[in-house]
């Protein structure tokens, strides 16, 4: 079975887990974090990110989450094999998805980010060669995590600049 966890690249949660040798941590954006995160990316899987043209496609929610889930059916058999050497690279330790967006401060009709739907896609999948279990990893420490990362990622608008590299 591969644990598997979803979370933003700045919860420190993440960081002190990773660390502390317990976790690995994985982007799955199309471009890493310009600020500092404390701690190291052991890989990036773009496949596992929206496209450029589904970004900026100005879906709402519904429509968003059919075309990545046809772009994440594309693209998931090479997703899968990394995710599997990962979990053999690092002796089955929890792997972290994460990707930029704050999704505690939405309001719950916009709660929404790729990174859960990706894990609904991988619960999703009946023929998968392997077990997963996965979730999202709810911060316990929110507003002080903010209040140190607030000034690095200030000029960081939105996870569609961020990964198109335009901050």
């Amino acid at each position: 079975m591969i644990e598997i966890k979803t979370s933003a690249y700045w919860n420190r949660e993440v960081k002190s887990l990773v660390n502390d040798n317990k976790a690995v941590a994985v982007g799955i954006t199309r471009y890493p974090p310009k600020y500092e995160l404390g701690y190291e990316l052991s890989g990036v899987i773009k496949e596992l990110a929206p496209t450029s043209r589904l970004l900026y496609s100005n879906s709402g929610q519904g429509q968003f989450k059919r075309l990545f889930f046809e772009e994440l059916k594309v693209n998931w058999s090479m997703a899968e094999n990394k995710l599997i050497d990962l979990s053999e690279r690092f002796s089955g330790k929890t792997i972290f998805l994460l990707c930029y967006e704050n999704i505690l401060k939405l309001p719950v009709e916009d709660n929404w980010c790729h990174r859960i739907m990706v894990a609904d896609f991988i619960k999703s999948i009946p023929d998968s060669s392997m077990n997963y279990q996965i979730e999202e990893l709810r911060l316990k420490t929110y507003t002080n995590t903010l209040k140190e990362i607030k000034p690095q990622i200030a000029e960081q608008k939105t996870c569609k600049d961020i990964q198109l590299g335009l901050c």
